[in-house]
């Protein structure tokens, strides 16, 4: 993901990447996670190895390594699907899962609560999704978020009030598009 954010230095460019490598079951095998602004890039990449999870964090001209402990319970992005699939959309349905956030190397709680069919605009388009709220418990933080999705559980439109964010699932070329075009 690349953003730009207006700053009294005026706007800053920043990058985002995370990449997971996960088995079917949602297993995690490995995963990287890359931040750069300007010129400086920060890169944590980490490999499971049975109950330990072996971490490389990489800045400019340095270089570390850390071991922590893992659990199957700690769930990413596949695993997160399968549980929401599993789960399903139906009206009322609560449920509590453990998250790594690679961006800060934390675990954290996440409780998703399912809502209500309702009426959404996407890019412009009136769509009926069903309303998730998933609340992050991190760092003795809490995040909010308000996640719109298909029937198929992919979402398709992502409001953080917190970080005054909004997200939505478009294609590439609709993304790329000039600000002034769309």
């Amino acid at each position: 993901m690349t953003f730009t954010v207006k700053s009294e230095e005026g706007n800053v460019e920043k990058l985002s990447i995370d990449e997971f490598v996960e088995t079917r079951e949602g297993s995690l095998i490995r995963f990287r996670h890359e931040a750069a602004q300007g010129a400086r890039l920060f890169r944590i990449v980490g490999k499971r190895q049975g109950t330990e999870l072996h971490l490389s964090l990489i800045s400019e001209k340095q270089k570390h390594e850390r071991v922590m402990g893992w659990s199957d319970v700690t769930l990413l992005p596949e695993a997160r699907r399968l549980l929401m699939k599993k789960q399903g959309l139906k009206l009322g349905t609560e449920y509590t899962f453990e998250q790594l956030f690679p961006e800060t190397l934390s675990f954290g709680d996440v409780k998703v609560t399912v809502g209500p069919l309702t009426e959404v605009d996407v890019l412009g388009e009136k769509m009926k999704l069903t309303e998730t709220r998933e609340t992050i418990y991190l760092q003795g933080r809490t995040l909010e978020y308000i996640v719109y999705r298909e029937a198929s559980t992919r979402p398709r439109k992502i409001i953080a009030p917190s970080m005054f964010m909004e997200m939505v699932s478009c294609s590439e070329a609709y993304a790329m598009t000039p600000l002034d075009e769309n």
